[in-house]
């Protein structure tokens, strides 16, 4: 088993904490917001041995795949490992990394509000419908976290 801290250092590093936008049919406004927890890094054996590691720990999904990295390689192909957590299994993964986060924390605070409320709530359709505030809450949250995961941007 990883310690949380560990596991954080990785998170800081090469993760990414978001709400992302899905479509939903189910829904009124025909989309819902899901909090997704990732890491990925260049495929090793070590980094495929880690991620797979997170991912059995925390109920996570273990992905592989090719990009095209034009920005730093030149156009060449790159392998690449990822680790994905998200709905309510991102809670008790962002619950035990967020007291050792440094850089992320506040996303991770965000999430973590978002995913309790939640499913504190339940789940809404159009045969039960959600209530504006709640509506209001969650894209106040979404807005939030994309001024923090912008790129380049000083805080």
């Amino acid at each position: 088993m990883l310690e949380p801290s560990y596991i954080a250092g990785f998170m800081d590093g090469d993760g990414s904490i978001s709400l992302s936008k899905h479509k939903n049919r189910t829904t009124v406004k025909r989309y819902s917001y899901v909090v997704e927890c990732q890491i990925a890094q260049r495929f090793s054996l070590n980094a495929q041995t880690l991620l797979k590691n997170i991912a059995q720990q925390y109920d996570g999904a273990y992905f592989e795949h090719t990009t095209k990295a034009t920005t730093y390689s030149n156009g060449h192909l790159r392998h690449i490992c990822k680790v994905t957590i998200s709905s309510s299994k991102a809670i008790r993964f962002l619950q035990d990394i967020t007291p050792f986060l440094r850089l992320k924390a506040q996303q991770a605070q965000i999430a973590l509000r978002f995913q309790l409320r939640r499913d504190k709530i339940g789940v809404y359709n159009r045969w039960n419908l959600k209530p504006k505030e709640a509506w209001q809450l969650d894209g106040a949250d979404y807005q939030m976290m994309k001024v923090l995961n912008r790129k380049n941007v000083r805080r």
